[in-house]
């Protein structure tokens, strides 16, 4: 069986995601990619695991900011109660 993926093992990638109201960023490389019953999921070398939605790969800068500004506009929006832009 043969499974495609949208990413690569060795791919440089960034992680970005939300940590106790506010916007966490880094970089990483992705180690190994398994497969269960939810789908594909991608190690990476600190042994963390990201769905395809959650990776950025390092070269889309355009792509970063726009994760970066979406994830800041939530966090706004519940804190004000309102969407604001930074």
């Amino acid at each position: 069986m043969e499974i495609k993926t949208k990413y690569e093992v060795g791919q440089h990638i960034w992680i970005v995601y939300e940590d106790r109201g506010e916007v966490s960023v880094y970089d990483t490389y992705i180690d190994s990619i398994g497969y269960d019953k939810d789908g594909l999921c991608y190690y990476t070398k600190e042994a963390n695991d990201y769905l395809e939605e959650q990776i950025i790969l390092y070269e889309e800068k355009d792509k970063l900011l726009q994760k970066i500004e979406t994830i800041t506009n939530e966090i706004h929006k519940r804190k004000n109660g309102n969407l604001q832009s930074t």
